[in-house]
């Protein structure tokens, strides 16, 4: 569980999600220190070969995925 500015967030479920998006082939969720929020969230995220050239693009799609 990551703490997010008092909330709790799953690293699991933030995986899980990113995961779904087409495009990605594998994906791991840690925590930084924020001076902030307390924590923050890190995504790692390995692209697909067929994504390779589309970075921008997978970036706003997980974006939009994980703020759902």
């Amino acid at each position: 569980m990551i703490k997010v500015g008092g909330e709790g967030v799953s690293a699991s479920e933030v995986e899980a999600a990113i995961k779904t998006v087409a495009g990605v082939a594998d994906a791991a969720v840690v925590s930084r220190k924020d001076p902030h929020y307390g924590e923050a969230i890190v995504a790692f995220v390995v692209l697909a070969p067929e994504a390779a050239g589309k970075k921008e693009e997978m970036r706003n799609a997980i974006n939009v995925t994980c703020q759902a």
